[in-house]
């Protein structure tokens, strides 16, 4: 869930951040949607997405290591 990391982002802000990274998600719409409520929010900050792209088994296996991410099934 996204709940409170909108406005923790934007504390990260007004605490002098000038850029964030987010964490790797499943899919595009979860940048969207945090985006949209981090926008909401207040945040005006440049912000770099990352979204998990699997392309072979060992891929999978690193990517399935990184807490809080859920891949979906092949």
């Amino acid at each position: 869930t996204i709940s409170g990391r909108p406005a923790r982002l934007v504390a990260k802000q007004n605490a002098g951040a000038a850029v964030a990274v987010l964490n790797h998600t499943s899919s595009p719409d979860v940048v969207a949607d945090f985006m949209a409520a981090a926008r909401a929010a207040g945040l005006t900050i440049p912000v770099l997405g990352a979204v998990a792209v699997v392309t072979d088994e060992v891929s999978a296996a690193v990517l399935s290591g990184l807490p809080g991410l859920e891949l979906d099934a092949p």
